[in-house]
């Protein structure tokens, strides 16, 4: 009698597993058929609309993982005391071609002799500076060249959005020539006791 209840008990568990794996089963099955349903909806979706539509709805996706996306707002520093971006009074206005303006001020000022190769200017954050109640519009961005002598050169600085001036800089990069000093053997000095 022990030996059948036990077969019973067994035969039970075993159907028990099997209807919860074929649950499991169905219900990801479910999952896949939905998710093609929802692509293939899209799918049609682009085929009805427009090639503008089609774009602008490419560009709302989205976008791979190796790009950044650089914020569009400004942070704001300086002396300011919760003040908001609208209310501060601005002393400058946004240029959008600050680069090139900067570019050109700085191959103007080199020498013929010094021209640098590889020039490049990375936009890190735009700025907000406010000094003495007033705001002024500052870019921080980090320019590297490669001096005539091969050696690579940078800094960073903020220029100002309006003209493409430089307000400060900071991290230049440096080198110190080193002369090995030649150290005379221990034999050669005469030690006397």
């Amino acid at each position: 009698m022990q030996l059948l209840i036990r077969f019973f008990s067994f035969i039970l568990i075993i159907l028990l597993i099997g209807l919860y794996f074929n649950k499991e089963d169905r219900s990801h099955q479910q999952q896949h058929i939905t998710k093609q349903k929802i692509k293939h909806a899209k799918k049609v979706n682009l085929k009805n609309m427009s090639a503008k539509n089609q774009t602008q709805d490419i560009k709302k996706r989205r976008q791979p993982a190796g790009t950044k996306t650089h914020k569009q707002s400004r942070e704001i520093i300086g002396q300011h005391k919760g003040s908001n971006k609208n209310t501060i009074p601005m002393n400058n206005k946004v240029n959008h071609k600050w680069k090139e303006l900067y570019k050109k001020a700085f191959f103007q000022n080199l020498d013929k002799s010094n021209q640098v190769k590889d020039f490049k200017i990375t936009q890190k954050r735009s700025l907000i500076k406010v000094k003495q109640g007033s705001g002024q519009y500052l870019e921080h961005v980090l320019i590297s060249y490669t001096k005539p002598n091969g050696q690579p050169f940078s800094f960073e600085a903020l220029i100002d959005s309006q003209t493409g001036s430089v307000v400060q800089s900071w991290n230049q990069t440096r080198y110190e020539i080193k002369k090995r000093y030649k150290i005379k053997n221990a034999s050669q000095y005469n030690y006397q006791k």
